[in-house]
């Protein structure tokens, strides 16, 4: 074996280099999602929120149970995709 061929097969290849990468592309992509979903879930919170009661009683959910769902942590809520 000649110098060269021994230098070829020692050089990682594309796939190895660029890995750390996208692990790293992924994590960030799953933590823009994550902040989207909470997000969204925060401005539908506020808007049940800001229901009048009377549409409330319309559908048939009380009081106690809108202050409960609007204040709720968001890793606890139902998934609502």
């Amino acid at each position: 074996m000649n110098q060269l061929t021994t230098a070829r097969t020692q050089l990682p290849s594309a796939a190895s280099i660029f890995f750390p990468v996208f692990v790293i592309v992924d994590c960030l992509a799953w933590v823009a999602t994550t902040l989207e979903s909470w997000r969204r879930r925060q401005q539908e919170s506020m808007q049940f929120a800001r229901v009048e009661a009377r549409i409330l009683r319309d559908v048939g959910i009380s009081e106690a149970q809108r202050f409960i769902a609007v204040n709720e942590p968001f890793h606890k809520s139902q998934a609502r995709e």
